[in-house]
């Protein structure tokens, strides 16, 4: 996942403008307590996340619902969680990622407005607030959301984006667990499952990591379960994606692609 195709879902650490309970961050994955270093987590715990991804050759529908509990015992914790939009082509890298579509956000089941808001990284290395977006820089869909003591608190979010290409290798959906590293402790348990268009069963599949993916009989759904693990720590459980190829070769050319594919799945 080091490689190019996956570098776009590296953790980018806000210094946020808030206390110590509030936080932001730019994704690539699920909600992460920006503002929190390296070193000191969250009062937060993420007890579950799970991850429903509906893929199309060439887009995919997005599920995720995440659980946390708060450590704090005295009073609500309170954070600002963004949801990264981005959209990049490396020419260069020959990588495309797409935004995201349709955002909606939920918490404890009532759908909550997001405010989109942008930032952009001065030379000095400080973060600009900007407007609105201007790029380059980077933008979030952002929620607050209050975590009263020793309670779940289900935040969901339901998306489109285009899946992700990189020349040389497949079109995939990618998702990083590492940004969930700076939650308190270990994130119980992570459930990830990819139920593939009709037809795509046949495809030639890119999995990673390689090992531990459930595969239905019918070869169209995906399931991947870790239990209690710290991605800060665990280099294997940092980040998983589900690609395909329509045949070995390299795949740069979009219409060439979409070729590929009526070929290969034509009814």
């Amino acid at each position: 996942m080091e490689s190019s195709a996956m570098r776009w879902i590296a953790a980018l650490l806000i210094p946020a403008a808030f206390a110590n309970d509030t936080a932001m961050h730019d994704g690539g994955a699920g909600p992460e307590p920006v503002g929190w270093t390296k070193k000191t987590e969250s009062v937060i715990r993420m007890v579950r996340e799970e991850v429903v991804v509906e893929m199309n050759p060439f887009d995919s529908a997005v599920s995720c619902r995440f659980v946390f509990v708060s450590g704090k015992k005295d009073a609500p914790a309170v954070q600002f969680l963004g949801f990264p939009d981005i959209t990049r082509s490396d020419q260069y890298e020959g990588d495309t990622i797409g935004p995201l579509r349709d955002m909606r956000t939920f918490v404890d089941g009532r759908e909550v407005k997001s405010e989109l808001v942008s930032k952009r990284m001065g030379e000095d290395g400080q973060w600009i607030d900007l407007p609105a977006a201007d790029p380059p820089c980077e933008t979030w869909h952002v929620v607050k959301v209050s975590f009263p003591p020793g309670e779940e608190v289900v935040v969901e979010r339901r998306f489109r984006t285009d899946n992700a290409r990189t020349a040389g290798g497949p079109v995939f959906f990618g998702y990083t667990t590492e940004t969930g590293g700076n939650w308190r402790g270990t994130i119980g348990e992570g459930r990830f499952v990819v139920h593939l268009a009709e037809g795509m069963g046949a495809a030639q599949l890119a999995l990673e990591p390689t090992t531990g993916w459930r595969r239905s009989d019918d070869g169209r759904t995906l399931t991947l379960v870790w239990k209690d693990f710290e991605p800060r720590t665990d280099d294997e459980r940092r980040w998983w994606s589900v690609g395909w190829m329509p045949r070995e070769g390299i795949m740069t050319d979009e219409d060439k692609l979409r070729a590929d594919l009526k070929a290969v799945f034509a009814d």
